[in-house]
């Protein structure tokens, strides 16, 4: 399993452009893990990157997982109509 991406507090423009990138190294392995324990804002931005991610490595076999997300993420999230579930499946 690769080491978790830690995920920064504020998930939103300033922070996606590197995000993304961790996420497409860790897509070449076929598995991509987020730590999700310290965000305190996801924006929506990181939240379609999340998803672009995950069918990415979904299409090539791969999966996405989310661990320890914190409840102010999940909470902003469900605001969206998603969650971490929906997220790591690609929202499919």
């Amino acid at each position: 399993m690769p080491d978790p991406i830690v995920m920064e507090p504020r998930m939103d423009l300033s922070t996606v452009e590197f995000f993304v990138q961790s996420m497409l190294v860790q897509a070449t392995e076929g598995r991509i893990v987020l730590d999700g324990s310290n965000v305190t804002h996801m924006g929506a931005l990181c939240a379609q990157a999340i998803i672009s991610a995950a069918r990415t490595v979904g299409d090539a076999g791969g999966s996405l997982e989310i661990t320890d997300l914190s409840d102010r993420a999940s909470q902003q999230l469900k605001c969206m109509g998603l969650t971490p579930e929906i997220l790591a499946e690609g929202a499919r």
